[in-house]
């Protein structure tokens, strides 16, 4: 269980009802986070987890003071501290904003008057307020990190400290005849199995055990497969159908007068070891290509064009049922900026949105870009066209010549 030490204070009381003393050993230094469990409550594998937890909170530069609560013995206050370099530090990797670091810093000088007005919302120099508390009561720009930052950066620092090794599993995966199923176990029976290769996905337990962004990869991949079912079988009557008429003449006429023609073709090449071929050399090429590009060829690319409008606007429904099963339906992404883009991108301008320095291409880079993208694509087109007009002119040639 985790609270920060305001409510820890306000909650703990003696039996005659005064608050008790929770004072740091570290003298200047102030508790930012307190872990609070009880010892009787753990397990050997659980005083694993969370010795290793807080060894690695400590390796990232946290410090742990650990104390027993004088009433209970049985209750066990982890203080946490973390020095202003360590705050700064995960601030950035956190990508959390902080009010000492924001330029555009307005104090709300629209402020009650009167009967209204408090210390705190007017505050005045002259106060006996305002001198006690100077960063608290003055809307200025804060100078140092405030404590309710300080407790989002260890929330968020927590959240990205590991329990172990691996990810915390709640018991082995082998199958047990008695007790409690874990979630482990029901996947590696009834989904990580081979014999259940080809039975559905439990998409609730995985989401359980894996988190929503697995479970939406192997329900996209279960129903990709389920959807493939009858367009393989489409194309596997397709292919049938024309091995099972390639050597007749009604349907594969073409490979027919190939292979009963007595032309002879020219040679492939112009050097001495390129000889004449007759066109019924090719007979055997001509009806596998007949297998493959049948009349029923066509009425497949028809049926896949309307079989992936299906898949997608299917795939859109049971994508929506998901999310709003799993809770996850106003959630918004951010991808964030792609390292290809910020790769190229070489100078930084600033957002007005984000209000952050944000990688950004020129528009002279941009214009350079397309111009020569578009030169190359153009220089492409026309070397092929000049490669494929002299040959139509000399097949021409030859045709009037004979």
């Amino acid at each position: 269980m985790t609270m920060s030490p305001s409510k820890l204070n306000q909650g703990q009381r003696s039996e005659d009802g005064t608050m008790l003393d929770f004072s740091d050993k570290h003298e200047g230094k102030t508790t930012d986070f307190v872990l609070v469990y009880r010892k009787s409550l753990l397990t050997n594998v659980k005083q694993e987890k969370l010795e290793y937890f807080i060894w690695r909170l400590s390796l990232a530069g946290i410090i742990i003071d650990a104390e027993r609560f004088s009433a209970d013995a049985d209750l066990v206050f982890v203080k946490l501290h973390a020095s202003n370099d360590v705050v700064f530090n995960y601030a950035d990797v956190c990508d959390i904003d902080l009010a000492c670091r924001n330029d555009d810093y307005r104090p709300d000088y629209d402020t009650p008057k009167g009967f209204l007005a408090t210390p705190l919302t007017r505050p005045k120099t002259d106060n006996e307020v305002y001198k006690r508390a100077p960063e608290s009561v003055s809307m200025d720009r804060p100078t140092g990190i405030t404590s309710a930052e300080k407790i989002l950066i260890m929330v968020e620092l927590m959240n990205r400290t590991k329990f172990g090794q691996r990810p915390i599993h709640d018991g082995e995966h082998k199958w047990t005849e008695t007790g409690r199923l874990n979630d482990r176990q029901l996947l590696a029976r009834y989904w990580g199995s081979t014999k259940c290769w080809y039975k559905c996905q439990p998409h609730h337990t995985i989401e359980r055990y894996f988190g929503t962004e697995y479970a939406f990869y192997f329900a996209w991949l279960g129903f990709y497969i389920k959807m493939l079912i009858p367009a393989a079988a489409l194309g596997l009557i397709c292919f049938t159908f024309g091995l099972s008429t390639c050597n007749y003449k009604y349907f594969n006429y073409r490979s027919h007068e190939i292979c009963n023609s007595d032309q002879i073709m020219c040679p492939k090449c112009h050097q001495e070891g390129c000889t004449f071929e007759p066109l019924r050399a090719s007979c055997g090429l001509s009806k596998m290509c007949y297998i493959f590009e049948n009349p029923t060829t066509i009425a497949l690319a028809i049926a896949t064009a309307f079989w992936s409008t299906c898949f997608m606007e299917y795939w859109q429904r049971t994508e929506t049922v998901l999310a709003l099963r799993w809770n996850v339906r106003d959630l918004e992404l951010d991808p964030g900026t792609r390292p290809q883009y910020t790769e190229a991108a070489t100078t930084l301008r600033y957002s007005p949105i984000t209000r952050k320095m944000e990688p950004f291409v020129s528009t002279k880079k941009m214009i350079v870009g397309y111009v020569v993208t578009g030169s190359s694509i153009f220089l492409l087109v026309m070397l092929s066209q000049s490669a494929v007009i002299p040959r139509e002119d000399r097949q021409g040639g030859l045709t009037g010549e004979g």
